[in-house]
Parts: C-alpha cells; sequence; structure tokens
C-alpha cells in the first residue's frame, strides 16, 4: 500500500511540472504571451499579461481599473489546450493579488477555465460569459 500511495505521489510531483512546461510551449505557440488590453493607449480598463518563466509555471496576470479603483489578479496557468487553429483554452489556479491593496475577495481565488480566440495576430477574443475583444500591446 505504501509502495502505491508513494509511487502516486511522486507521478503527481513529476506531471505537474512537465503539464506546466507543455502550457507554456503551447501559450507561446499560440502567440498568447505578452500584453493584451481592451486599450492599449489607456492605463484605465482591462489588461492580461501572459508569461513564461525560465523555471516554473506560465503566468497570467490580469489588472482591471475604472480610474478609481485597480484590482490585480495573479494566476498560475496549469494546463493549455488548442482548440482548431484559432482556439486556445487554458486551465489555472489563482495565486494572489489585491484589490487597491487590499485583499482579494475569497471568490477571487477560485480555479478558473478560460477560452480565447484569435483573429489574427494582434487580435484576442476572451470567450466566455463576459466576452471581450483585447488588442496586443507593444506590437
Amino acid at each position: 500500500m505504501r509502495v502505491v500511495v508513494g509511487a502516486a505521489a511522486a507521478l503527481a510531483a513529476a506531471v505537474g511540472p512537465a503539464w506546466a512546461q507543455g502550457a507554456g510551449a503551447t501559450i507561446q505557440a499560440f502567440g498568447l504571451v505578452g500584453t493584451w488590453s481592451s486599450d492599449c493607449a489607456h492605463p484605465d480598463g482591462y489588461r492580461m499579461i501572459f508569461a513564461v518563466p525560465g523555471k516554473g509555471a506560465p503566468t497570467r496576470t490580469v489588472i482591471t481599473s475604472n480610474g478609481a479603483k485597480t484590482t490585480t489578479t495573479k494566476a498560475e496557468i496549469l494546463g493549455a489546450s488548442r482548440l482548431g487553429s484559432t482556439g486556445l483554452v487554458i486551465e489555472a489556479r489563482v495565486t494572489g493579488g489585491d484589490r487597491d491593496g487590499g485583499p482579494l475577495p475569497a471568490s477571487a481565488l477560485l480555479g478558473l477555465d478560460q477560452s480565447f480566440e484569435k483573429a489574427g495576430p494582434n487580435v484576442l477574443y476572451v470567450k466566455g460569459h463576459d466576452p471581450m475583444r483585447l488588442e496586443r500591446c507593444g506590437k
């Protein structure tokens, strides 16, 4: 019994980093790495930043601001899968963030799946219950 539990734990530890590395390669190939915004010329609004560090899982940071309040949500991307030639879905886990320097509400600290569709190299549609069009900043 101990051998089975130990083997399962070792497999989980090994698969976790491999899955994250695969996600990094997938989001890089999709062209998701970088900053995407509802309006790159203005600091207010919605920004989504994807990064693939040399070590560790890829990350997604979302910054929303209405000029008076800013919310930052940081997430680790656990997996990514292509959906045809123009689509992608990511699985992420929120790892932190803040709302104007204070803590995020508990409802913001859940895992999430998010789908995207690209319409060319510089236009990204976020799919789901709150769909939006984003443009790549710093083209």
